[in-house]
Parts: structure tokens; C-alpha cells; sequence
């Protein structure tokens, strides 16, 4: 009996162990760095490239937006509305600018959400306000790994936000 009891005991020390080594290994990465390799090495284009692609979206964006994504894209599609839901890079808030650098700052974090902000210094590109180059990033914790949830210009009084751009195309 005592023989019966340690074993059972040490299956569960090792379970335990197990879970929380894959506990460890399903936390996701830094969120900052996350997003900061969508404008690192001057990669905002190609990035952009893959939140266009539906197959490749998912990579990048939760479960819920590549879902609200498709919709938009099979609507595009039955409308024959080649331009889709966006009219311009929500990473850069621009159509076309080119990033010259870039800071970004974790504003809060737990286990299942992060929001961080991007503060882009465009090249040779001038804005009304600054204040346009900050693109806030909600990240939720899926398949311990970061994605999108939403992104948001900042600017007052037209700030926008990618999930309701989307959900009004569906709307429209």
C-alpha cells in the first residue's frame, strides 16, 4: 500500500510538472515585440501583403477578426468591390507612407490581453498632427501565441478602429 501511494504520488508530481511546462511554453511571446515586427526592417508592405491575404490573415489577426475579415472579403467579392472593407493601411494609418523608424510601448498587460502602442516617425511624409502616427494594438492571448483584436488611429475627432470599419462595411 505505502509502495501504491508514492507512485500515484509521483504521477502526480511528473502531471503536474508536465502541465506546467506546457503552461510555460503557451504564454506568448513579448506583445511589443509582436508588434514591432510589423514595422521592423522596413517590412510594414509585406506585412500589409498578408493581412490583404485571407489565408495567410490568420497568422497575424484572433479568431474573431480573420472570421469579420472573411465576411467582409466574400462581400467584396459578390459585389465585385475590389478595393474590400479599407481604403488605406491601418498600420500606418496612410495610404502608402513609408516608415523611417518606430517606438512601441506596452500600455497594459495580463495573461489573455495586451494593448501597445506604435509611434511611427513616417519618411518624408507630413501629417496634420502627430498624433496621426500612433496606431494602438489590442492583442489577445490565442494558441500561446499574440494576435490582433483590433487596431485604432488615435486622432480626435475622427479616430477609427478596425473592427468597426469592418462591421460597417457588413452594415453598408
Amino acid at each position: 500500500m505505502l509502495l501504491l501511494a508514492a507512485s500515484r504520488r509521483e504521477v502526480l508530481v511528473a502531471g503536474l510538472t508536465l502541465l506546467a511546462a506546457a503552461g510555460a511554453q503557451a504564454a506568448p511571446a513579448d506583445p511589443a515585440k509582436f508588434v514591432a515586427s510589423i514595422y521592423a526592417n522596413g517590412k510594414v508592405d509585406a506585412t500589409w501583403t498578408q493581412w490583404l491575404d485571407g489565408a495567410k490573415r490568420g497568422a497575424w489577426f484572433s479568431r474573431e477578426v480573420s472570421a469579420l475579415w472573411a465576411k467582409c472579403d466574400a462581400l467584396a467579392k459578390t459585389s465585385d468591390d475590389k478595393l474590400g472593407p479599407l481604403d488605406f493601411d491601418v498600420a500606418t494609418n496612410s495610404q502608402g507612407m513609408e516608415v523611417k523608424k518606430f517606438a512601441v510601448k506596452v500600455l497594459s498587460q495580463d495573461a489573455t490581453r495586451a494593448t501597445v502602442v506604435a509611434t511611427l516617425t513616417p519618411d518624408q511624409w507630413t501629417r496634420a498632427s502627430k498624433r496621426e502616427n500612433i496606431i494602438r494594438y489590442d492583442l489577445v492571448a490565442e494558441a500561446g501565441r499574440w494576435a490582433i483584436d483590433d487596431i485604432h488611429g488615435v486622432i480626435e475627432p475622427n479616430p477609427w478602429s478596425l473592427r468597426d470599419l469592418l462591421t460597417a462595411y457588413l452594415k453598408s
